[in-house]
């Protein structure tokens, strides 16, 4: 499948490759001309977006703000993403 975007030579993973509770920013999405890739930017799923995964099995279930959308792997893998950095990773160091 080809990418189409700016994921070409980034550093952006397959929503495939994040584990339950893993927050992200959306990059892109393969092929956005698809049909499904349509569906999934009617329903959010946008460039800039942030979306926790919530549940890999049986279905992803992403949570994008305050809603909840269950996909298939194969459309799950149309999307690219960016993982965010933890809280804990942006607290400054305590200052002694």
């Amino acid at each position: 499948m080809p990418v189409i975007g700016p994921c070409e030579d980034c550093d952006a993973i397959a929503l495939t490759d994040l584990r339950e509770r893993d927050t992200a920013r959306v990059s892109c999405l393969l092929n956005p001309a698809a049909p499904a890739a349509v569906r999934l930017a009617s329903a959010g799923v946008l460039p800039g977006a942030e979306l926790t995964l919530v549940q890999r099995w049986p279905a992803f279930v992403l949570r994008i703000g305050y809603a909840e959308l269950a996909i298939d792997r194969e459309i799950a893998g149309l999307i690219r993403v960016r993982r965010e950095p933890a809280v804990a990773e942006l607290r400054p160091e305590p200052t002694p």
